[in-house]
């Protein structure tokens, strides 16, 4: 036996991720689907040490999450794509906790285009906007309350496959 190195997952406390994916198409369009839920043991979602008492008031901390991409193919080298992303918390890890602490939603626009496919080798042109709301805490004194905050990220990428 070797020393336990921090963090290594000794202890062994449960979490658990469920989740479940898809794939349709409709003529151009293709939707892509998924659904998650996740869960972890009190003594994760509180950051509490695995030998140290578990800190008064935690308990499991457990949410749902999702996404649902859709591409539309205006001919087999372009395409449109856009996908909305959300994240909400069904149980925090203290109860004092607002509810909505930790929820994300997020939209993303874009393009990627094939200037070649091969047999052996492509290149796809990638362009997309994301703007991306998270609920976090507050910068007031006041317990529970929360903000807000709004990010937004320009992706240009050239993706070559050979």
């Amino acid at each position: 036996d070797g020393d336990i190195i921090s963090g290594s997952g000794s202890n062994r406390k449960s979490f658990y991720r469920i989740g479940l994916s898809g794939d349709f198409f409709l003529h151009k369009l293709e939707f892509l689907p998924l659904y998650l839920r996740g869960n972890d043991n009190a003594f994760l979602a509180s950051g509490t040490p695995p030998n140290s008492p578990l800190l008064d008031g935690a308990r499991d901390a457990s949410w749902n999450g999702g996404f649902l991409e859709t591409h539309y193919y205006i001919s087999p080298q372009l395409v449109l794509t856009q996908r909305v992303e959300a994240i909400r918390m069904s149980q925090q890890a203290f109860s004092d906790l607002p509810s909505t602490l930790g929820n994300v939603d997020a939209y993303s626009f874009g393009t990627r285009w094939y200037p070649f496919m091969y047999s052996r080798a492509g290149l796809a042109v990638h362009g997309e906007y994301s703007l991306v709301k998270t609920v976090s805490p507050g910068q007031t004194a006041e317990e529970g309350s929360t903000v807000n905050i709004w990010t937004s990220s320009l992706l240009f990428a050239l993706d070559f496959d050979f």
